[in-house]
């Protein structure tokens, strides 16, 4: 059982596409899963919770943290912060230890991770007057951020919030 399971979850060509997910999930319960502890992604676990309506069956991810992704079951759960609550909490950082600052922001905006992030720090800066002075964004595609970094730099911010994973972070540091 481990070893299909593996199998689904790390060689599947398609991996972190919501249909796999729905694909995976639906295996394993022909194998007799009674309980799902597991989806990273936020829009896997919404395919995964929508796939599961009907089944009783419960689930549960680390990582999934968009608002919405688990709204369509009372048997689904998450054990991570949700994205806006996120957003809030470094607004809030942002406005209470560093008042007065002027903030940048560089976001994925085709991914729900960093967008809702994004969102939720955007309202939360506005409601507590903190000025964001330029927000710059890239799509998953691209691999040059040279254009947006130039911007933050030239935008005299002193604090840049980027709610982004590691490999683009990585990407935009180097």
């Amino acid at each position: 059982l481990i070893h299909n399971l593996l199998n689904i979850l790390f060689h599947n060509k398609r991996q972190g596409d919501p249909e796999s997910a729905v694909t995976a999930y639906g295996k394993l319960l022909d194998w007799g899963m009674n309980a799902s502890i597991g989806t990273v992604l936020s829009g896997e676990m919404a395919s995964v919770v929508n796939a599961s309506a009907n089944d009783d069956m419960f689930l549960i991810s680390a990582s999934a943290s968009a608002d919405e992704c688990l709204s369509a079951s009372s048997n689904a759960f998450r054990i991570c912060f949700y994205d806006s609550y996120q957003g809030i909490a470094a607004a809030d950082y942002v406005a209470e230890k560093l008042p007065g600052k002027k903030v940048s922001v560089f976001y994925q905006s085709d991914l729900d991770y960093s967008s809702g992030l994004y969102e939720s720090f955007k309202k939360e800066c506005d409601a507590k007057g903190v000025q964001i002075v330029t927000t710059q964004s890239f799509l998953s595609t691209d691999t040059d951020y040279t254009t947006q970094i130039n911007a933050l730099a030239d935008s005299g911010a002193e604090i840049i919030f980027i709610p982004i994973y590691a490999a683009e972070a990585s990407t935009f540091l180097t």
